[in-house]
C-alpha cells in the first residue's frame, strides 16, 4: 500500500528518514503514525521496543519478518501480521521489497461511560421500563431467529443472570489468551471491565424474567452471542487484537459486528480488513462515533464499510458529547442507558457506546425476518427507514446522520418492496462508491472527478460564472492536507496533495449557481495550526462570503450559494501550478453569494485519544 499523500508527506519526514539512512521511496510505506514516530527520534535504538503492523506482498515477506520480533497475531486474508520488534529492525522492514505497508499497532480504547453508573442489587423487583427500546421500535415485533451478533468489547459475563449463557450458544474467543486458560486472564468470558456486559445487555438482556433489564432481542432463542475479547480488563487494546477479534467473529459465522470502542488514527490496514469482511463476507459492522463531542473523526466508526453512530437523549436532542462528522450515518438513544454489568449488576451509563448496540441489536433483529438480504440492502434500509426528529429541517446532518433508527419502519419497508428497497441505481457505474457511509450512504454517489493540482488559476476574463478562490498554506505535514468542493453529494473540485511545507497555494474555479459546500481535511485530525506551522486557509466566493481557519480537527466545512443563470461555458484552469505565496483579486461575478458556516470545525487539537463513549 502506497499512501496517496506518500511523495508528498515524504517532504516532511525528510530530515527523520535521511538521518536513519531510510530511502525516500522505503519511507513511502510508511503510515503517518510511524512517519512521525520515525521524525522524533534521533536515532532508532536496538533497545526500544516498538509495536508495528506489517502488510507483507508474499509468503516470503512473511517468514522474513517473522524473524525480526515476536509476532503478536496474524490475520492471514488481508497478508499482515502484528509484531512486536525494535526499532532498529524497522529499516530492515521498509526496505524489504515483499513489505507493502507498515504501521504503528496503536491502541484502541473503550469509550467508557460518560455519566457515572447506578448499581443495583442481584435482583430488581420489576423488570425496567427501557425508553430506548421504545424509540427505536424494538417491542413492537419479535426476532425471526438464526442470526449470530458478535460483539468486540471487553469481555462478558456469561455468569450474569440476565444474559445468555453458555446453554443459549454463546461463544467467544480473546486474542489474549486464546486458549482459554482460566490462569492465563483476560478470558473472553470474563469481563474485568464491565463495558462489554453493559453493550451485550442492551442487544440481548433476558426479557420476560420479572427483574433487571431486557434488550433489543429479549428471547435468548432467537439469536446467538459471538464475543471478541478486543480489549483488556483494563479497557484498552491494540489495534492488531482488535482485528484478530473481527477476524474471529467472521470466522465464526456472525453477521453483525457490534463495537463501543476507537482511538488512534486512520489505519489503511484495518479499513482494508473492514471493506473485505463487509463485502465479501456480507457483515454488518457497526461502531461508536465518539464521545468527544467534535468533528474528529474516530475508528473505526469512521471507515465507510462501517456504520457510525451518533447519541440522542429520551427527548431526541443530540448528546453534547456526540462527535459530529460526515461519516456519522445514524442515531440511537445513548444517555442514561441501563444495562447489565458484571456481578449481577446494572449501571446506568451514557455515551455513543450505549447508542451503538441499539443499532446493532435493530440490524440483528430485521434481518433474521429477510435472510436473503445483503448486509448493504440491509444497512442501506436502516438509514433510509431512520426518522428525523420533529425540529430538525435537514435530511441528513452531521448530528443525526439520516435520524434515529427505527426497527419497524425498516421491517415495514422491507416487507413492502423486499430487499430491492435497499438497492441503489447506478453503482453499477464503473468508478461508483457503494459504501461512501454518512449521509450518502444509501445514495448513488459517483465517480470522484479526478485530482486538481495545487495552485491552479484561471483566467478570471473568461468565467461567465463565479470565482471561488481558495487559498491554502500548509503546516510541516502538507501530505495530511485535501480539500474538496461539493454539489450536492457529488464532488466537483478536489485537491488530494499539496507538494511543499509551509507553503501557499491558491487555487481558483469558474462556478455556476447552486448549492455548493468546501471541506478542508486533515487526515491525522489536528488541523494545520497551530502545533507545526501556521497553516491556514481562506475561501473567497466572489462578490460574497469568505471563510478562513486553519486549528481544526479532521475537517472543517463551509457551505455557500451562488445565485443566477447556468454560465454558457465553465471554464478550466489554464496556468501552471504556483507553489509562491500569491495575492489574488477577484473580478466581477454575475450572480450573488451567500455563505455560512457549518459548525463542524474542531478547536480541539490533539487526535483521537477517546476515553469515553
Amino acid at each position: 500500500m502506497k499512501l496517496s499523500s506518500g511523495l508528498a508527506l515524504l517532504l516532511a519526514a525528510g530530515a527523520a528518514a535521511s538521518k536513519h539512512g531510510i530511502e525516500e521511496h522505503h519511507m513511502n510505506k510508511a503510515s503517518h503514525g510511524l512517519r512521525r514516530h520515525l521524525e522524533s527520534r534521533r536515532e532508532l535504538s536496538s533497545g526500544k521496543l516498538v509495536s508495528v503492523i506489517v502488510e507483507y506482498e508474499d509468503e516470503a515477506g512473511r517468514e522474513q519478518v517473522e524473524g525480526l520480533g515476536h509476532v503478536t497475531v496474524s490475520i492471514p486474508d488481508i497478508h499482515a501480521i502484528g509484531l512486536d520488534t525494535t526499532e532498529d529492525r524497522l529499516k530492515e522492514i521498509m526496505e524489504n521489497p515483499h513489505i507493502k505497508n507498515v504501521e504503528m499497532d496503536e491502541m484502541l480504547h473503550a469509550l467508557a461511560p460518560v455519566s457515572g453508573s447506578l448499581r443495583g442489587g442481584r435482583r430488581q423487583l420489576a423488570e425496567n421500563e427501557l425508553y430506548g427500546m421504545t424509540m427505536t421500535e424494538s417491542d413492537q415485533f419479535e426476532n425471526a431467529g438464526g442470526m449470530k451478533i458478535c460483539v468486540i468489547d471487553t469481555g462478558y459475563d456469561i455468569d450474569h443472570n440476565d444474559l445468555p449463557g453458555t446453554d443459549d450458544g454463546v461463544t467467544g474467543y480473546s486474542p489474549y489468551n486464546p486458549d482459554d486458560d482460566a490462569g492465563a486472564g483476560d478470558q473472553w468470558h470474563n469481563d474485568g471491565h464491565g463495558h462489554g456486559t453493559h453493550c451485550a445487555g442492551t442487544i440481548g438482556a433476558i426479557g420476560g424474567n420479572g427483574f433487571g433489564v431486557y434488550g433489543v432481542n429479549p428471547d435468548p432463542s432467537t439469536f446467538t452471542f459471538h464475543i471478541g475479547k478486543g480489549l483488556t480488563d483494563s479497557g484498552s487494546g491494540a489495534t492488531s487484537k482488535v482485528m484478530n477479534a473481527v477476524e474471529d467473529c467472521v470466522e465464526n459465522g456472525a453477521k453483525v459486528i457490534s463495537m463501543s470502542l476507537g482511538g488512534g488514527s486512520y489505519s489503511q490496514t484495518f479499513d482494508n480488513l473492514y471493506k473485505l469482511y463487509n463485502e465479501r463476507d456480507n457483515v454488518l459492522i457497526i461502531a461508536a462515533a465518539g464521545n468527544d463531542g467534535n468533528s474528529v473523526k474516530s475508528y473505526p466508526a469512521s471507515y465507510p464499510n462501517v456504520m457510525s453512530v451518533g447519541a440522542v437523549d429520551r427527548f431526541e436532542n443530540h448528546a453534547g458529547f456526540s462527535q459530529f462528522n460526515d461519516q456519522v450515518e445514524i442515531a440511537a438513544p445513548g444517555v442514561s442507558i441501563k444495562s447489565t454489568t458484571p456481578g449481577n449488576n446494572y449501571a446506568t451509563w451514557s455515551g455513543t457506546s450505549m447508542a451503538t448496540p441499539h443499532v446493532a441489536g435493530v440490524a440483528a433483529k430485521v434481518w433474521s425476518h429477510f435472510p436473503e438480504c445483503s448486509a448493504l440492502q440491509i444497512r442501506n434500509v436502516l438509514v433510509r427507514s431512520a426518522v428525523m426528529p420533529d425540529d430538525i429541517a435537514d435530511e441528513c446532518n452531521d448530528q443525526f446522520g439520516h435520524g434515529i433508527v427505527k426497527a419497524k419502519a425498516a421491517y415495514d419497508m422491507l416487507d413492502a418492496g423486499g430487499c430491492e428497497a435497499g438497492d441503489v441505481e447506478g453503482v453499477e457505474e464503473e468508478g461508483s462508491i457503494e459504501t461512501p457511509g454518512g449521509c450518502a450512504q444509501g445514495t448513488f454517489v459517483p465517480p470522484p472527478p479526478p485530482c486538481d493540482d495545487a495552485g491552479v488559476t484561471i483566467d478570471e476574463s473568461t468565467c461567465d460564472g463565479t470565482v471561488v478562490t481558495v487559498t491554502v498554506k500548509t503546516d510541516q505535514w502538507n501530505g495530511e492536507t485535501t480539500f474538496d468542493i461539493k454539489k450536492g453529494l457529488s464532488a466537483v473540485h478536489r485537491v488530494c496533495s499539496f507538494p511543499g511545507q509551509f507553503t501557499e497555494y491558491v487555487n481558483q474555479y469558474c462556478l455556476g449557481p447552486g448549492d455548493y459546500e468546501f471541506e478542508i481535511k486533515d487526515s491525522w485530525g489536528d488541523g494545520i495550526c497551530c502545533t507545526y506551522g501556521n497553516g491556514k486557509y481562506t475561501v473567497q466566493v466572489d462578490g460574497g462570503a469568505t471563510f478562513t481557519g486553519g486549528n481544526f480537527g479532521s475537517s472543517a466545512k463551509h457551505a455557500f450559494t451562488i445565485e443566477g443563470s447556468e454560465p454558457d461555458e465553465t471554464s478550466s484552469p489554464t496556468a501552471s501550478p504556483t507553489a509562491a505565496a500569491t495575492e489574488t483579486t477577484t473580478g466581477a461575478t454575475t450572480g450573488t453569494t451567500t455563505g455560512t458556516t457549518d459548525s463542524t470545525t474542531s478547536h480541539d487539537n490533539s487526535f483521537n485519544t477517546i476515553t469515553s463513549t
